[in-house]
């Protein structure tokens, strides 16, 4: 008789545990997710700025502004 009361506080008992170790994994996964996002931002930002240069036939080299590049198409 006594098993019957007993059974849905042991129930309980495990649902509860069941749900912090559930809520533990997910700040676990929200932290690794954050700090995946934190590496993929500071790669994309912290990427060098691209200098192109020309050179003249006497051998003389200049800075070429990239926004100004004409691609020749042959």
């Amino acid at each position: 008789m006594s098993y019957r009361f007993e059974a849905p506080i042991f129930q309980s008992d495990c649902f509860r545990n069941g749900f912090r170790k559930f809520v533990l994994l997910i700040l676990v996964e929200v932290f690794i997710i954050l700090g995946l996002l934190g590496c993929i931002t500071y790669i994309i930002l912290s990427q060098p700025h691209v200098h192109y240069y020309v050179t003249t036939t006497g051998g003389e080299i200049y800075p070429l502004d990239s926004g100004k590049i004409a691609l020749s198409g042959g």
